[in-house]
């Protein structure tokens, strides 16, 4: 906390009541105004107390923002947070549709089992059974290549 907003005190002023130069860090998030803006609730209804060292009064000012500024980055309450959570949500929905229409012509393309005689014999062969080894209740053709169930022709 202390880099976000660092104290300078000249030896001169120390402990007087002048104003305190303060200098900021590249990295600095640009706090409200220390001296105006919306003031920190331990300000509310009260002038800025003299008791207080100024290092004091800015540390609980640049806390209170950082507070602040969480809550409002978690709850969207303005146009600008709005328009992009919804824009976000486009692009998403998007996506997932793009997704989806893909898997469907995939689906499409390899269907996993044949519905149609026609989808039946585009998989069929002919086949020669051996009499030898096939089940004893079952009965071959003459060409070996029906079988049907009964005894069989031994």
């Amino acid at each position: 906390m202390e880099r976000m907003a660092t104290v300078v005190v000249d030896s001169e002023t120390e402990g007087s009541t002048l104003p305190v130069r303060k200098r900021r860090d590249s990295f600095d998030l640009h706090p409200p105004s220390m001296s105006g803006g919306t003031p920190a609730p331990s300000e509310a209804g009260s002038s800025v107390c003299g008791y207080e060292s100024a290092h004091e009064r800015s540390k609980q000012k640049v806390s209170w923002w950082l507070n602040r500024s969480k809550t409002e980055r978690s709850v969207s309450s303005g146009y600008g947070t709005m328009s992009s959570a919804v824009s976000e949500a486009e692009s998403e929905l998007e996506k997932d549709t793009e997704l989806l229409e893909k898997i469907e012509e995939t689906v499409a393309r390899n269907k996993s089992e044949p519905r149609t005689r026609e989808d039946f014999l585009q998989y069929s062969c002919q086949l020669t059974l051996d009499p030898n080894t096939v089940h004893i209740r079952l009965r071959l053709s003459e060409g070996n290549r029906e079988v049907t169930s009964g005894q069989a022709n031994r």
